[in-house]
């Protein structure tokens, strides 16, 4: 659907979102301006304002890198009604525009970290689209069970439902793979190089509340920091279901390094967390 399809309208309502943030927040600068600031207040709001424009500069200048959705997803987005963004039937449809909105902000280098949280974590929508036709939602499927509290009665394949959540979810982060590895960069890399994307889950298994053997998706070399297509088991032990060894800090340590976070000492950063309950150090496996 191209604009020329649009109504009135929703034309409007486009060209409005389109609008420079500075232009519209102007008068509320202006008020500011006319207030009796100090020197180095006022410095602060010209180099506030100036910060603004420069991005917006940037991102209209970017090169190879269109800093804009194309006509046809910005027009989809547009004519959304906001009144369903909270039902069941949007769920994938807001999920896609999320992914669309970080991809475009990492390319731009307007953000250089995102997150993405879907559903509320305790609760889930119940999936029926794509193949699925489930009676419960995703929180009582994790349980086996037809009430959240456990108290109703089994769910007769609700491990094969689970299943075919999960599959779901990785069709989605596949979609996100595809918007980051679609934005060329300048030395002839794409955004997906020089970045990394983490897929995770709170817990490990629902019905225990489990957080061991935890499994983790990566994808992106951060720039090289990272090596790809492997599979690791982190932990020592020869049963992972533990909490021995291989805690999840470690990966976070390695993240922030591959980002370029330092140390107190200006060298790469040794420990993420509380040094109470972590373990210093990175999985030496994912290292390029």
């Amino acid at each position: 659907m191209g604009l020329s399809n649009l109504d009135e309208l929703a034309l409007q309502r486009l060209t409005a979102r389109r609008e420079s943030v500075l232009d519209l927040v102007e008068q509320d600068f202006d008020r500011l301006k006319s207030i009796d600031l100090s020197a180095n207040d006022r410095n602060k709001l010209d180099m506030h304002l100036t910060a603004i424009r420069d991005l917006e500069i940037d991102m209209g200048q970017a090169g190879l890198i269109p800093c804009t959705l194309p006509d046809a997803r910005a027009a989809e987005i547009q004519a959304m009604d906001g009144a369903g963004f909270d039902s069941d039937e949007q769920y994938k449809v807001v999920g896609m525009m999320q992914m669309d909105i970080i991809a475009l902000a990492l390319a731009c280098g307007a953000n250089r970290a995102a997150t993405i949280m879907w559903g509320s974590e305790a609760g889930g929508p119940i999936f029926t689209w794509d193949g699925m036709s489930h009676q419960y939602n995703h929180h009582k499927l994790s349980h086996g069970n037809t009430a959240d509290d456990c108290s109703g009665g089994a769910v007769d394949g609700y491990l094969d439902m689970l299943y075919d959540i999960d599959r779901w979810y990785a069709t989605q982060l596949a979609y996100l793979h595809d918007q980051l590895d679609g934005y060329d960069e300048a030395d002839g890399t794409t955004v997906l190089d020089n970045c990394s994307v983490v897929w995770m889950n709170n817990l490990s298994q629902g019905q225990e509340h489990n957080f061991m053997d935890m499994p983790y998706v990566m994808f992106g070399s951060c720039g090289g920091y990272f090596r790809t297509g492997q599979y690791i088991k982190v932990t020592e032990q020869d049963d992972p279901k533990n909490d021995i060894d291989a805690p999840h800090n470690k990966l976070l340590t390695g993240i922030a390094n591959a980002v370029g976070v330092t140390g107190d000492d200006g060298g790469p950063l040794a420990l993420f967390g509380d040094p109470a309950y972590a373990e210093p150090g990175e999985f030496d496996a994912l290292r390029a």
